[in-house]
C-alpha cells in the first residue's frame, strides 16, 4: 500500500509539471528543455549566492581552526531554508491536504498515509538542503585539503539532516495550521506569514555584507559562545571537519530521536488532527437592501475575491508590487543615502529619472496576474462559457483584476519618484507613462498565453501558479521585453540616442503593441476562449 501511494504522489508530480491542457496533452519537448532550463537557472543561482557567501569565510575560519563552526554555520542555514521553504508544504500535505478524507475512508492504514507524505517532504527538504550544502563544501574542498573522513561524514550529514529540518517544519507546520483553524480568514492569516517570511529573508539578504563581515572578525568568540551553550551543533561541526565518528553518531542519534519522537506524536493523532474541523459562528443576518450590479462588475468581483482568497496566487503572481512597496518604502526613509550615491556617479546622475522608468517597468514583468487566471477557473470553466455573456466580458474582468492592482502602485511610484528626485519634465511624463503601458503589455501578453496554454487538470493552484506553461512562458517575454531593448541600446545605440529619447520610443511602441493585443484578444481570443 505504502508503495502504490508513493507512486501516487510522484505520478501526480510529474503530471504537473509535464502535462499541458485538458485531454493529458503532453508538454512539447521545446517547452520541457525550457522549464529544465528554467530550473538550471534557479539552481546555478542559489549556488553562486551561498558559494560567494562561504568563499569569504572558508579561509579565515581554517587559519584560526574554526573549520568546525564553518560547518555549523552552513548546516544551520541549510535548516532555516529547509525550515522557510517547506513549512508551508508541510502544513498543506500533513494537515491540510485535500485528500485526507478521501484516504482515510479506503482501507489505507494511516500510517501509510502519513509516511508517503512524509517521504515526500523528506526529499523536498533534501532539494533545499543541497542547495546550500553542494556550495559550501566545495569551497571548501577547493580551499582546504581533502580528507576522506570529512567527505564520508559530510555525505552522512547530508541524508539525515533533513529529518531534523521535516521535524521541525512539522511542528511550525502544525502552528500554522493551529491559527488557521482557529481564524475566520485563514487566506489572511497565511499571506501575512508568508510576507513576514519574505520580509525576513529580504532584510537578511541586505545586510548579508555586514553578517560577514561581523562573522570574519568575530568568528573565535562566537564558535566559542556555540562550543559552550549548544554542544549538539559543536558535534556535528566537529564530525564533519575532523572526520570524528563518535560526534558523528551522537548527531545522527539525536537527530533521529527528535524526529522520531514528533513523527510517534503525529502517527498517533494523526486521523484526530486531519478530522477535527473548527467552526465558526455564522454572522447575524440583518436585513438590507440588496444593490444590483451590472455584469462586468459582478465579474470584476468575482476575480477580485478569487484572487484576495488565495494566498499562493496573491504572493506569485503579484510579487512585483510587493518589491516596488518595499523600494519606495525605502527610498522614502533613506532618501539622502539614495542620493549621496548618486552624487558619488556622475552618469547615473544624469540619468537617474531614466534608470527610475527602467526598474519599474523591469518589477512589472514580475506580476503574473493574467497568466494563470484563465487555467485557475479549473473544472468550473463551463460555468462561465454557459452564461449568457459574452467572452469578451470574462477576459475584460481578468484584465481589469490586473491593472487595477498594479496601476494605482505604478502611479504612486511615480508621485514619489517625481517629489524625491529632481527629474526633467520628459523624464516625469515617461515616469508616469511608460510603467503603465508596461503592466497593460504584460497583462495583454498573460491573457494570450493562458488562452494558448491553458492548464485545467491541476490538483492544486500552486501548479498553475508556480508550474504552469503560461506562467514560464508569459516571465520569459515579459522579461525579454525589458532585457532587449537595455541590451540593444547599451551595445549599439548608446552613442546615438540619449537615454530619454530611447525610452520614449519604446514607449511609443509599448502603446502601439497594447492597442494590438488588445484587438487580437477581443477578436481571436475570444473565439479560442469559447472553444476550451
Amino acid at each position: 500500500m505504502f508503495k502504490s501511494l508513493m507512486k501516487s504522489r510522484l505520478q501526480m508530480m510529474i503530471n504537473q509539471m509535464f502535462t499541458n491542457i485538458k485531454g493529458k496533452k503532453k508538454k512539447s519537448p521545446i517547452l520541457k528543455v525550457g522549464i529544465a532550463l528554467l530550473f538550471v537557472y534557479v539552481i546555478a543561482c542559489f549556488f553562486f549566492m551561498f558559494g560567494a557567501f562561504f568563499y569569504e569565510l572558508v579561509k579565515p575560519f581554517h587559519a584560526a581552526g574554526l573549520d568546525w563552526f564553518y560547518f555549523t554555520f552552513a548546516f544551520l542555514m541549510a535548516l532555516v531554508l529547509m525550515i522557510i521553504g517547506s513549512i508551508f508544504a508541510t502544513q498543506s500535505q500533513i494537515y491540510d491536504a485535500k485528500d485526507n478524507e478521501l484516504l482515510l475512508s479506503m482501507p489505507i492504514p494511516p500510517r501509510a498515509i502519513l509516511a508517503s507524505r512524509m517521504v515526500v517532504l523528506y526529499a523536498l527538504n533534501l532539494a533545499f538542503e543541497l542547495l546550500v550544502l553542494l556550495p559550501v563544501f566545495g569551497v571548501y574542498f577547493y580551499g582546504t585539503s581533502v580528507e576522506t573522513g570529512s567527505v564520508i561524514a559530510g555525505i552522512v550529514v547530508i541524508i539525515f539532516l533533513p529529518f531534523l529540518g521535516l521535524a521541525l517544519s512539522c511542528v511550525l507546520g502544525w502552528f500554522v495550521n493551529f491559527i488557521g483553524s482557529r481564524t475566520r480568514n485563514k487566506s489572511l492569516m497565511t499571506m501575512v506569514l508568508s510576507l513576514l517570511f519574505l520580509g525576513i529573508y529580504i532584510y537578511f539578504y541586505s545586510q548579508i555584507g555586514t553578517y560577514l563581515k561581523k562573522l570574519i572578525a568575530n568568528g573565535s568568540l562566537l564558535a566559542g559562545k556555540v562550543k559552550g551553550a549548544a554542544a549538539p551543533l559543536y558535534w556535528i561541526g566537529n564530525a564533519v571537519s575532523e572526520g570524528d565518528v563518535p560526534y558523528l553518531l551522537l548527531s545522527i542519534i539525536l537527530i533521529l530521536v527528535l524526529f522520531g519522537v514528533i513523527y510517534m506524536v503525529i502517527s498517533m493523532s494523526f486521523i484526530k488532527m486531519i478530522t477535527t474541523k473548527k467552526g465558526f459562528a455564522k454572522k447575524k443576518y440583518v436585513e438590507v437592501e440588496l444593490k444590483v450590479a451590472g455584469v462586468d462588475s459582478a465579474l470584476y468581483r468575482k476575480e477580485m475575491k478569487h484572487f484576495l482568497a488565495s494566498p499562493i496566487y496573491m504572493l506569485n503572481s503579484a510579487l512585483g508590487l510587493i518589491f516596488i512597496l518595499i523600494g519606495l518604502v525605502y527610498l522614502i526613509m533613506k532618501k539622502d543615502t539614495v542620493l549621496s550615491y548618486i552624487e558619488m556617479i556622475p552618469m547615473i546622475k544624469g540619468m537617474f529619472g531614466s534608470l527610475l522608468v527602467g526598474a519599474l517597468c523591469a518589477a512589472s514583468t514580475v506580476n503574473m496576474i493574467t497568466a494563470p487566471s484563465i487555467s485557475l477557473e479549473g473544472k468550473n470553466l463551463w460555468l462561465m462559457q454557459s452564461l449568457p455573456i459574452n467572452p469578451s466580458q470574462v477576459l475584460k474582468s481578468k484584465l481589469s483584476l490586473h491593472l487595477s492592482l498594479t496601476t494605482p502602485v505604478m502611479i504612486i511610484a511615480a508621485i514619489v519618484g517625481t517629489i524625491l528626485f529632481d527629474l526633467s519634465i520628459l523624464e516625469i511624463v515617461l515616469l508616469f507613462i511608460a510603467p503603465v503601458l508596461m503592466n497593460v503589455c504584460c497583462a495583454l501578453l498573460g491573457l494570450i498565453v493562458n488562452l494558448h496554454f491553458p492548464k485545467f487538470d491541476w490538483e492544486s493552484e500552486a501548479a498553475v501558479v508556480k508550474q504552469s506553461a503560461a506562467i514560464l512562458i508569459s516571465l520569459a517575454i515579459s522579461m525579454g521585453m525589458v532585457m532587449v531593448p537595455a541590451m540593444l541600446y547599451l551595445l549599439v545605440l548608446e552613442d546615438m540616442l540619449a537615454l530619454d529619447i530611447y525610452l520614449l520610443i519604446i514607449t511609443i511602441v509599448l502603446a502601439i503593441a497594447s492597442v494590438t493585443m488588445y484587438q487580437y484578444v477581443m477578436t481571436k481570443g475570444c473565439k479560442i476562449f469559447k472553444r476550451l
